[in-house]
Parts: C-alpha cells; sequence; structure tokens
C-alpha cells in the first residue's frame, strides 16, 4: 500500500450515470376568470351644513422661545511634551493632536484652527 492510498483510501469504480425518464408535456388548461360580487354602496345624502366647533377660551401664554440645543464644546489642552517642546491635546485624551517646540507656536495654532483651549503650565 502506498502513502496516498492510506491517507484517502482505494480508488471507486466510476459508473455511468444513467438518464432520467423524460416527463411528458401536459397541456395548459385556461381557466375563466371567476368575477367575485362587489356589495353597492349607498351614497350619504349631502349636507348643507357646516360642523359647528366651540372654541375653548384660551390663556395668554407666553411667547415660546426656541432653546438652542447644548452643543459639547470641545476644549484642548496645551502642555509638555515628555520628551521635549509642547503639544495640543484634546481634553480627555492621551494622544497628541500636534506637537510644536514652542508655547507660542501651539496657541497660533489652537486660534487658528478655532478651538478653545487651555494652557496647563509645567509643574
Amino acid at each position: 500500500m502506498s502513502f496516498l492510498s492510506k491517507l484517502f483510501g482505494k480508488k471507486k469504480k466510476v459508473e455511468p450515470v444513467k438518464e432520467a425518464p423524460v416527463a411528458k408535456e401536459v397541456p395548459e388548461v385556461e381557466e375563466a376568470p371567476v368575477a367575485k360580487e362587489v356589495p353597492e354602496v349607498e351614497e350619504a345624502p349631502e349636507v348643507n351644513e357646516k360642523p359647528v366647533v366651540e372654541e375653548a377660551p384660551v390663556a395668554e401664554e407666553a411667547p415660546v422661545v426656541a432653546a438652542e440645543p447644548e452643543v459639547d464644546v470641545v476644549v484642548y489642552e496645551i502642555r509638555t511634551h515628555k520628551v521635549e517642546g509642547w503639544q495640543v491635546i484634546k481634553k480627555g485624551t492621551s494622544r497628541a493632536r500636534r506637537r510644536f517646540e514652542t508655547q507660542a507656536e501651539c496657541i497660533n495654532y489652537c486660534k487658528d484652527m478655532g478651538y478653545q483651549f487651555e494652557i496647563i503650565k509645567k509643574d
């Protein structure tokens, strides 16, 4: 026995495929459409009277002022970088948004981008 026959087993004899019997064609029978009875609907008599709606007295209310939705303002921190220079960090995160050599460059960057920022001084 060879290595492959141990793995895959012995070859099986292939038998030719027998043709399946062909079904006879059956002529289609057309069915006559069935008419459904629809009940007749009586039309309502026309009324020329308008419905009377009583209006309740309305108390004077203060004008409604649309409240502005509260928008979470993103605040950035300017603080020293661990290795060298200064960095701009989104408050509550640890990854720097941008790193600069001086604090003044960080401040100018935040102003140019329109960020609100806080300066965290070196302890």
